[in-house]
């Protein structure tokens, strides 16, 4: 589904076709995307960023929030952005579980979407701490993030978080209001083991997971063990345990095997699709002509990238813009 052109507020002209600044996850980081965006030449004028060409706009890819330490900045910017019609917002898992976190069940007296155990909320704690937990500016920014739709597709390329499932994503659409965002109903229930809905917001903004074979595990850098590995959908030559799964510390020895239907995207077409999530290592760089990760991992000193899509049919590498962390102010 395209959902309906933003109008660019208090411009007189403007292309008949849009251009977008494709932005992988932000995690906190709001210098660096106030560099970013001036990198691609946006200026901040009434409120929010605006480029002189008013055809270009900004797409966010999700993850705005958690680990860094500007978290309302990093919200602040892309929603005046958004209102002001010269960027679209995806939700990311960060956000969605931001959701699930201040929200109660209404099910469950007393239990909210999300556990609330020692895990989540020290995934969550950067954020808590800078917005309040329970304040009034914590609770509007949730009610904001329930209005994000969880994919965006257009002329040209379609956009995602972590992983572009036609299933999963055809089955959300089905729950989605006509501005893209999923209906709070279903929302909720996106919460709930065992729903399909959870199936599906898991794999659209968590990526596709496989159960490592026999028995096998690694415990990952938090130090929890993991029994299941994240699986490199976007490559079609990752057909087997030792090709697909992402590479994490501790990881080793995976077996030259075929995966299971399951973990598998069959039918994989070349439109272009652009995706955050991650934590991409090394210099900005795509990974393949038609699909590419943009999350390049600010938030562990890597960088904040973009890719400026301009209507090409194949990925450009010349088209990538990134910044990194912003050197501290000094101390008087």
């Amino acid at each position: 589904m395209a959902w309906p052109r933003p109008a660019h507020a208090g411009k007189e002209e403007r292309r008949d076709e849009l251009e977008y600044d494709v932005i992988g996850d932000v995690h906190g980081h709001a210098a660096a995307l106030e560099a970013l965006l001036e990198e691609l030449g946006y200026a901040e004028r009434g409120g929010a960023y605006r480029h002189a060409d008013p055809s270009r706009m900004v797409l966010f890819l999700g993850d705005l929030v958690d680990r860094g330490p500007e978290q309302v900045r990093s919200i602040d910017i892309p929603r005046r952005m958004r209102d002001a019609g010269t960027a679209l917002v995806l939700m990311g898992n960060h956000e969605h579980n931001a959701i699930g976190y201040a929200t109660p069940d209404p099910e469950r007296p007393g239990h909210h979407l999300r556990i609330r155990g020692s895990k989540n909320r020290a995934q969550h704690q950067a954020f808590l701490d800078q917005v309040g937990e329970g304040s009034g500016l914590h609770m509007e920014l949730v009610e904001w993030m329930k209005t994000l739709p969880m994919w965006f597709e257009t002329d040209g390329f379609r956009a995602v978080h972590a992983c572009w499932h036609p299933d999963r994503i055809a089955l959300l659409e089905g729950h989605a209001g006509p501005d893209g965002a999923i209906r709070e109903d279903a929302l909720y229930e996106s919460f709930r083991k065992g729903s399909a809905l959870r199936d599906a917001a898991e794999i659209v903004l968590k990526g596709l997971e496989i159960d490592l074979p026999d028995g096998m595990f690694f415990h990952d850098a938090n130090g929890h063990r993991r029994e299941k590995s994240r699986v490199r959908w976007w490559d079609r030559d990752a057909t087997t345990f030792a090709s697909a799964a992402i590479a994490e510390e501790g990881m080793e020895g995976l077996p030259d095997v075929a995966l299971p239907a399951a973990a598998r995207l069959d039918g994989m077409t070349d439109d272009l699709t652009f995706f955050g999530h991650y934590w991409m290592q090394g210099d900005p760089h795509l990974l393949t002509p038609f699909r590419t990760c943009l999350d390049f991992s600010i938030a562990k000193g890597g960088s904040l990238c973009a890719y400026s899509w301009r209507g090409e049919p194949v990925l450009d590498p010349r088209n990538l813009t990134w910044v990194g962390q912003p050197a501290p102010a000094a101390v008087p």
